[in-house]
């Protein structure tokens, strides 16, 4: 009986009521703690009102078994990271099928034209060594290092050419 005795004399006396009542303020903190807590992830995660409404309800109806459920069931990523993952997938096709353009023009061209049907400008060349195709912009082929060969252009064009541009590296001189 003296155990018993000590036992009630102890929860009858102040610093047990002082416990207790430390005990109670520091679980209601914890649910307080546990019901923002999952208010703000739910926001974060879902635009979904009716959602969030039930979800910080629950989670003050039944603090852990809420939250635990919560846990569970709650959405994997942020609309934030979201947000960035359909941003990087948007950003990671349009390099994917970027249009080629007419270096001349600016017209957009399909993938395999060789030529500008605006312009007519030569916008790929084939290597006469690997038989590859590559811009025409190219001083020598990507792929096997081969220079390119002047085509098309009769040996008189081709002085007629560089007169011109002699003419013209003139004219920006004097100037």
């Amino acid at each position: 009986m003296d155990a018993i005795d000590s036992v009630l004399t102890f929860f009858s006396s102040p610093f047990a009521d002082l416990l207790i009542k430390g005990a109670l303020i520091y679980l209601g903190l914890l649910w307080f703690g546990m019901v923002v807590w999952s208010a703000r992830d739910i926001i974060n995660r879902s635009n979904n009102i009716l959602l969030q409404v039930l979800v910080i309800l629950v989670n003050m109806a039944l603090p852990v078994f809420g939250l635990l459920l919560y846990l569970i069931v709650r959405p994997s990523k942020t609309l934030l990271e979201k947000y960035y993952e359909e941003l990087e997938l948007n950003f990671l096709s349009e390099q994917a099928h970027e249009e080629e353009h007419c270096p001349r023009c600016e017209k957009h061209l399909s993938a395999d034209f060789l030529y500008c049907p605006a312009c007519e400008e030569k916008v790929k060349s084939a290597c006469d060594s690997c038989k590859k195709v590559y811009l025409s912009q190219y001083l020598v082929c990507p792929y096997c290092g081969k220079k390119d060969k002047p085509r098309g252009l009769s040996s008189d064009k081709r002085k007629a050419k560089k007169v011109v541009e002699k003419a013209t590296k003139k004219e920006h001189a004097e100037v």
